[in-house]
Order: C-alpha cells, then structure tokens, then sequence
C-alpha cells in the first residue's frame, strides 16, 4: 500500500510530497493547483514500470509536456521520484498471474523504498531511466537494496546494476532456474547485460519474490478513470471482486466495496517477465519541441 509520494520535475510538480492514507483518499483543491497532474502522474509511473519509458511518454502526452517547464527554463532536465509504501497482501485476481504459492504470500509484512530519476540528453537526443532504487525489508529480514544507473559512454548507453547485500537470503530465491543450468552466472553482469535504457529494473525482477511483487503490483496498480456514464450505470454482481475498467464499467460494485471497507481492483492482466532488446528503442526527440 503506497503511503508517500514525492514527485520534482513532473508538469508542475516542484518540491511536491503528499501523504496517503488507508482507503478512500479525496484530493480537493483551487484550479491551477496541479490535482490533475497529480493524478496523470500516477498513470506515468506505472506505465513506466510496467509498458516502459516510451509508452509511459506517450501517456503523459510526449516528453515535452512531461518535464517541467520551470525546471527546464533552469536547465535541469530530470524527473525524480520517490515513493514508500508498506507491502500488503495480493487481491486473489492479481496473484493468480504470479509464480507463487497463497501460502507464501499470507502474512507478508514490511515496508518498501523506491525512487527513480528519468533524464533527458540533449546531444542524442534522447529520454532514458538514468537511476533506481528499491529498499524492501519483509518479515523483520535485513533490508536488501537493488539499484541502477545508466548512463551514455561515447555512442551506447551502460546500464550498471548492484545488489546489497549480496548475500542476503532473499537473494538466493533470484533466477534460481537459471543458476541451476548456469551455476557461475553473476545476477549483477545478468540484469546489468539486459535491462535496457527505456525499462524499468522492477519489471525484470517482479517474479523473482513475493515481496517484489507486491512491490510491482502496487506501483502499477494506480490509474485514473475516464467514466463513460452510460458504462459506469450498469449493475455489478456484489458476490465477487469488483473489477474496475478504465471507462467506468464496475464503477457501482467499486463504490459498494469501498462503502464496506473492502478494495477493489483495476482490471489484471498477465506480468512480462523480461522483453527482448530488439523490442525496444530509445524515444527519440526535437529539442524544439522539448523548448515549447
């Protein structure tokens, strides 16, 4: 459950926290106060995590509407990020996906740290994840930090990946089915060989344990919803999850959920585990359009 957020460098997002609480959370406030880029936000990170940097511009309208144009102006061409939540128990319907037993993921307890900074290089020019950070601690464990850092030497991007501490126990549990048939492999070299510029790291490790995924579900799991009221009046069963569309179509079995202290859920879908490199590029961009 995600608890704080901070957001610099997204629209009109400068220096901006905001504290969630358990449940129905309301945000009211004058025009102008960013609410809505608030929420728009919320749709970049996790197409971010989930779909990657290219589909995640595309969400926020293109990159030159992304950035803040304040910042920009100052010449600080960065988004930063950092988020914290505690780890909660799957709904059923998103744990069905996942390669994990109920039994694994009942009683799992613990909080969870996570940042990143999405750049811009104007001599490309080009839009990458250039740093990320994930803290989990589970189950009063040790904490185990996974980071990255990418960046551009002469005519390619380098992405280096580290894990701390490498000898942490939850550690054992990564790419164990590759390590049987290639005992000598560094998990390090591994990750740092296939996550590309564009990807987020958690996408490549959300299998890995049930702590990282409940940690991807939940920074994936927040969209907004563009209610077609013709959708949004049909009845919902009550006797099962309600299952939230983004046109609206679940909206009265959401609200009764809600009225009774229960969560609902947006609509699942199966997790990719890892993509190929020929699938993906680095999003191209004018640096006139970034200036408008």
């Amino acid at each position: 459950m995600l608890q704080t957020i901070e957001v610099d460098g997204f629209r009109s997002l400068i220096g901006f926290s905001i504290k969630l609480q358990p449940g129905l959370n309301v945000i009211v406030g004058a025009n102008g106060t960013g609410k809505s880029n608030f929420i728009s936000f919320l749709d970049f990170l996790g197409t971010l995590i989930e779909s990657g940097l290219n589909a995640a511009i595309a969400v926020a309208q293109g990159a030159g509407s992304m950035f803040s144009k304040e910042r920009f102006a100052e010449g600080k061409t960065e988004l930063t990020f950092r988020l914290t939540g505690q780890l909660a128990e799957l709904p059923e319907d998103e744990a069905t996906y996942l390669p994990f037993s109920e039994k694994e993921f009942k009683n799992l307890a613990g909080s969870y740290s996570y940042s990143c900074t999405v750049s811009y290089l104007a001599s490309v020019p080009a839009v990458f994840i250039s740093a990320e950070s994930l803290t989990v601690t589970a189950n009063g464990e040790d904490e185990i930090t996974f980071s990255r850092i990418t960046s551009r030497d002469e005519a390619e991007f380098k992405t280096h990946v580290k894990i701390y501490p490498e000898d942490h126990k939850a550690s054992r549990m990564f790419f164990r089915y590759l390590r049987r048939a290639e005992p000598k492999t560094d998990i390090k070299e591994y990750l740092a060989a296939r996550v590309v510029p564009e990807r987020s790291l958690l996408l490549y490790i959300a299998n890995e344990t049930p702590s990282l995924s409940i940690v991807f579900s939940d920074l994936t799991r927040y969209r907004s919803v563009n209610i077609d009221p013709s959708i949004a009046r049909r009845s919902t069963p009550v006797g099962s999850v309600a299952t939230l569309q983004s046109n609206g179509e679940g909206l009265a079995g959401a609200l009764y959920q809600l009225k009774n202290g229960v969560s609902f859920t947006m609509k699942p879908k199966p997790r990719q585990a890892f993509c190929s490199r020929k699938e993906l590029i680095i999003y191209p961009l004018r640096e006139s359009k970034m200036r408008q």
